[in-house]
């Protein structure tokens, strides 16, 4: 049976705490805290007869808590090792680090247990001195070549040999003498295979044949 008095119901046979579940952690892992609802119902004896002020439960029993810290254990975080040296030796290259997820133990944990905070990078560009270009020196070049004078049994062929850099920049052949005394031969053989002779066909005289001939 439940009275109402002095604005709120008051209990005759008695009152009980009631908890709801308890709610989702506010944080994943480092310490959160959960909360559920409590509230005092009346109770005949028989039967819930509805909800009173929490008071009058205190009066009988202490009142359930409302909230509780969960997740306590540590949370894991990103660890990185150092940079590698630059992948190249001028100019622009790209280092890289190795970048794992692990616990405050130090034990290696999986990716997502690490996900509350962002991924460091596990590359970066590197810059070191500019690259020094060699340059382009003159050398003998062969140009103009022919068709061969013979297309088999050994023919010639004559090559012209100018003097020029790398960016088709002409010299003069004393420039290449000097760096390349060497100079390529003008001449050249060329179609070196035997030429192809056709099988002749060998005709045999019979003697009533040479005697009608030469009758």
């Amino acid at each position: 049976m439940v009275v109402e008095g002095a604005g709120w119901q008051l209990c005759l046979g008695g009152c009980t705490w009631k908890t709801g579940e308890w709610g989702s952690c506010s944080a994943s892992c480092g310490g959160g805290s959960q909360t559920r609802s409590v509230y005092c119902v009346a109770f005949d004896g028989q039967s819930l007869q509805g909800v009173v002020d929490d008071a009058e439960c205190m009066a009988f029993t202490q009142q359930p808590r409302r909230s509780q810290p969960c997740n306590v254990w540590p949370c894991a975080t990103w660890s990185t090792g150092p940079w590698s040296e630059c992948s190249a030796s001028c100019g622009e290259g790209v280092q890289t680090r190795t970048v794992t997820c692990r616990t405050q133990q130090g034990s290696q944990a999986q990716d997502f247990a690490c996900l509350m905070e962002p991924k460091p990078s596990a590359t970066q560009p590197c810059l070191k001195e500019n690259c020094i270009q060699e340059p382009l020196l003159p050398a003998h070049c062969l140009v103009s070549v022919p068709k061969c004078s013979k297309s088999c049994n050994s023919g010639i062929r004559t090559r012209q040999v100018i003097c020029a850099d790398g960016d088709s920049k002409f010299y003069s052949s004393e420039t290449c003498k000097a760096i390349q005394p060497q100079k390529p031969a003008t001449l050249g053989s060329c179609n070196t295979q035997p030429c192809y002779l056709p099988q002749r066909e060998l005709y045999c005289c019979t003697p009533s044949f040479s005697q009608h001939a030469f009758a």
